[in-house]
């Protein structure tokens, strides 16, 4: 960008003495112009890189605080756009100024108008460079956080994986069980970017455990092949993320893939992770988990050792009743799962009348 602005000093045309003044950062030869009534957003050209644009926007892309609130008191046009479709707000953004972002507000900016045809507004723009102060100056304006892009129905919390970000956005009223077109949730996404704790944050914001995205596989000449869904805990389970597969089950996910998706069993038992086994087996109920494990297809990678012992444990659970203690664990869960709505039952554990230790057991932190 840099490289552009001293391009830009040596290769503007030069029959816009305003878009010159600019270039060059001279705010007195501006005032003068402007007090002259010179057309303030007449566009400038940019020889090198055949650009044209506003004095406002160039004076953006010099990073030029007070000749931007300068022109903005003089009243340019804030939402004129440049040859490449870029406002002066999604400009601001870009550059990651706070500063002059909010100078542009306070000139009467419009916070969420879509960048382009596909309705990509500042708040996207923002959210997707990461920069805090400029996502805190845009909601503070009005941004909405629920605003969607047209291509994917994304609202912008799907362009961050910042944890500090995604409170904002909830602190603005960002609606936590959003979806993409496809069906991806929040949860999905932050599944995706690998964060626990952004993980455990939409979890506890409410965000529905088991709603499924729909993937769709198409041949070369454009036929659909194969339609699949994935639940958070399947995607979890794709990505390796067990932890994350052990926490949606504290959760209270449903375990109904057990029985319906014949692989998910059979990656967790290669995923070598017993303490995941331990903790579906709590969270799904005595079955004859012998029955469900097709032996031949265990691929023994992370060691015999480990999965032999998995299925030495599988293989007494379901010769054995559950303890009363673990039925009545597991009934006292599934009724609370009623009540829940797809959502954590941790909120309701919390609010029953029992010591702290029985709070931990049924949220399957004790096995």
């Amino acid at each position: 960008m840099h490289g552009l602005q001293e391009q830009g000093q040596m290769s503007t045309s030069d029959d816009n003495p305003l878009f010159q003044a600019v270039t060059e950062g001279d705010i007195t030869t501006c005032r003068q112009l402007i007090q002259q009534g010179c057309d303030l957003d007449k566009p400038g050209l940019i020889r090198g890189y055949n650009l044209k644009m506003s004095p406002l926007s160039q004076a953006i892309r010099t990073e030029n605080i007070e000749i931007v609130k300068l022109l903005v008191w003089a009243g340019c046009d804030m939402e004129a756009v440049d040859s490449l479709g870029s406002s002066s707000l999604q400009l601001a953004i870009n550059h990651g100024s706070a500063e002059i972002v909010r100078a542009l507000i306070q000139g009467g900016c419009n916070v969420n108008r879509g960048l382009n045809d596909i309705n990509f507004t500042p708040l996207h723009a923002a959210c997707a460079g990461s920069n805090k102060d400029v996502i805190q100056a845009l909601l503070e304006a009005g941004a909405n956080p629920n605003e969607i892009e047209l291509d994917y129905r994304l609202t912008p919390a799907f362009y961050t994986s910042s944890l500090d970000i995604f409170k904002l956005l909830v602190q603005y009223g960002l609606d936590i069980n959003s979806r993409s077109r496809s069906g991806e949730s929040t949860l999905h996404h932050a599944i995706l970017s690998g964060n626990p704790q952004l993980v455990e944050f939409v979890i506890g914001c409410g965000v529905e455990l088991n709603h499924n995205q729909v993937q769709y596989k198409f041949s070369a000449t454009n036929y659909l092949q194969l339609c699949t869904t994935r639940s958070p805990f399947y995607l979890a389970l794709e990505e390796q993320r067990y932890s994350f597969c052990q926490l949606l089950l504290q959760h209270g996910c449903d375990t109904g893939f057990v029985m319906e998706k014949g692989d998910a069993l059979l990656r967790i038992l290669n995923s070598g992770q017993l303490d995941l086994v331990m903790v579906l087996v709590e969270a799904a109920g005595n079955y004859d988990w012998t029955k469900l494990v097709d032996v031949g297809m265990i691929s023994y990678i992370v060691g015999r050792e480990i999965i032999d012992q998995i299925l030495e444990y599988l293989t007494a659970v379901s010769r054995n009743p559950f303890s009363l203690k673990s039925l009545a664990r597991l009934t006292c869960r599934r009724h609370i799962q009623s009540l829940s709505k797809n959502k954590s039952i941790w909120p309701c554990i919390q609010l029953l009348p029992v010591p702290n230790i029985l709070k931990r057991y049924l949220c399957l932190k004790i096995i």
